[in-house]
């Protein structure tokens, strides 16, 4: 098993891939992190895109799951971007 993440304009897309003749519906895409957990059951190897504002910002694992055995078969970290820049002001005390 293996998995292909790419982050473009506000979305992930997920890629799963599978050896012949392993049974990919029995599996389960999960992303985590940040308190934030999503689950998608696969049919096939088909991307799955998930849009960033669903995730929280920070370190997102994702893992792909077997769900019979509940044992983790491929995982990727990725970092999600905070969509509101957060702005500084720096200024000197008065010593």
């Amino acid at each position: 098993m293996a998995l292909s993440v790419t982050q473009h304009k506000g979305s992930v897309l997920i890629q799963p891939y599978s050896t012949p003749g392993f049974d990919i519906s029995r599996t389960a895409l999960a992303l985590y992190g940040a308190g934030n957990l999503i689950v998608k059951d696969l049919a096939d190897q088909s991307p799955i895109s998930v849009s960033a504002s669903d995730l929280h910002p920070g370190v997102v694992n994702i893992a792909l799951i077997d769900r019979l055995s509940q044992r983790v078969l491929a995982e990727r970290l990725i970092f999600v971007r905070d969509s509101e820049p957060v702005e500084l002001k720096i200024s000197p005390s008065g010593e």
